[in-house]
């Protein structure tokens, strides 16, 4: 969703978080952000969408496909969805769509964010999709609870990482913060398959961009 505020200079961009198999509803997942240059001490867009709006009201946007991240068609496809923070805005839809093409026990959610009373979006749908089955499972890192970061869940579970990403070809989803869920995700995958492929840092590179030019490895990066 391509949204900009009243008086800003630019427009804001906003994963979609709804399955594009029907079309009832945007769900967008907003975080409320700080910024000390304006008036009320938050980011223009986010105070508008988090506190500004009142049930009934509208704004005017703009939908723009992002036609690399979307879930994939063929139900027995392996996928592992990765997120930080908000990052996880797009994968309720990705659920949802999973489970209208009755995919079972394809999909694995791996999410990192600061404290699991406050922080674990969706955690409801979550379960739902583990117990009907469209998720295989989820796996989290909280880093306020437990001093853990996303890649640092990765690592724990290399040889199951290894075997979907290298031996089934999943397909691996990586949405959030540069430094979080971009950096931090990809030399987790990295350190996996130089460890159990026991080879060295120029094949694990290589073979990274080898998925990236397969079209296998799909991000929607966003901030620093």
């Amino acid at each position: 969703l391509v949204y900009t505020p009243p008086q800003a200079d630019k427009p804001r961009h906003y994963s979609i978080g709804s399955p594009c198999l029907t079309g009832e509803y945007l769900r967008l997942t907003v975080g409320l952000e700080s910024n000390p240059s304006t008036a009320h001490g938050f980011g223009v867009s986010s105070h508008v969408l988090c506190t500004e709006l009142a049930i009934g009201d509208s704004i005017s946007a703009k939908i723009r496909r992002h036609d690399a991240f979307h879930p994939l068609q063929q139900p027995q496809q392996k996928m592992i969805l990765l997120a930080t923070g908000t990052g996880i805005a797009s994968y309720p839809g990705f659920v949802e769509e999973r489970r209208m093409q009755q995919s079972q026990g394809q999909t694995w959610l791996i999410f990192g964010n600061r404290s699991p009373e406050l922080d674990f979006y969706y955690q409801a749908l979550w379960q739902a999709g583990l117990d009907d089955g469209t998720l295989f499972r989820v796996d989290t890192a909280f880093s306020d609870t437990d001093g853990k970061y996303i890649q640092h869940t990765m690592l724990e579970q290399a040889e199951l990482l290894y075997h979907w990403v290298v031996q089934e070809q999943a397909h691996i989803y990586i949405c959030g913060r540069q430094q979080t869920a971009g950096d931090g995700t990809k030399a987790a995958f990295l350190q996996i398959y130089q460890s159990i492929g026991q080879t060295d840092a120029a094949s694990a590179e290589q073979w990274w961009e080898d998925c990236l030019g397969k079209g296998r490895i799909h991000m929607d990066i966003f901030g620093k």
